[in-house]
């Protein structure tokens, strides 16, 4: 029997990437998911997710956490663009079912400008964001690239970390020069299927009338 957290990373969609971040041919970026390296790659005609090891012997494709880099394996040279795999000096596999040999890919879905990536999902994406797919949607549209990429490790089980980034009752304290300057209001939990929301207004009248102003310089609310 699966676990609860082998079920989550295996049967649902998750967030991978902006499109920005895999724009061009040869773009990726890694991410370690639960043990597993994750890539998304754009291999010159669509955009890919795979993990990170040769069909072959297992060796690691990409190093970096994003970048721009042929996808070539550095043991034996097979490589993959354009939705194929070749193999290096393929005389040495006649005898084997050669076109049985694949990637291990994941399922890939766009909302709007969001990859999300999953290995067997049991239920398309639009259901398990729900309500929350319009927002995702826009939210993805209102980025034009990224400006840093940050990891970070918990040692802790990862719920206790994500419900502490879930509520906001932390916020004055852990973040005192920052998110705390806003003097964010109480704020409202919504709650949808499998997915949940934190609404809340801007309490520093003076500094959200300058954010009101900055408006006209952008084509995004």
């Amino acid at each position: 029997m699966k676990s609860g957290n082998s079920i989550l990373l295996t049967n649902f969609w998750h967030l991978i990437c902006h499109r920005s971040e895999v724009a061009k041919a040869r773009d990726f970026v890694r991410l370690d998911v639960a043990g597993e390296e994750v890539v998304a790659f754009h291999d010159g005609s669509d955009v890919i997710a795979f993990n990170n090891m040769c069909p072959h012997r297992g060796t690691r494709i990409f190093d970096g956490n994003s970048g721009n880099a042929p996808f070539r394996c550095r043991y034996h040279g097979w490589s993959f663009s354009n939705g194929k795999l070749f193999i290096g000096d393929k005389s040495q596999f006649a005898h084997c079912a050669n076109d049985e040999i694949q990637l291990q890919q994941f399922q890939t879905a766009w909302v709007g400008d969001f990859l999300f990536t999953s290995e067997n999902p049991v239920l398309s994406l639009t259901e398990q964001l729900g309500e929350q797919y319009a927002v995702v949607k826009k939210i993805s549209q209102s980025i034009d690239r990224r400006e840093d990429l940050d990891s970070y490790q918990y040692n802790c089980e990862w719920q206790i970390a994500l419900e502490n980034a879930l509520e906001s009752y932390h916020v004055g304290v852990v973040h005192p020069n920052t998110l705390n300057n806003l003097k964010l209001a109480k704020g409202q939990d919504r709650f949808d299927g499998f997915n949940s929301s934190w609404l809340t207004e801007v309490g520093d009248i003076a500094l959200s009338k300058r954010l009101a102003k900055m408006k006209r310089f952008f084509d995004i609310e």
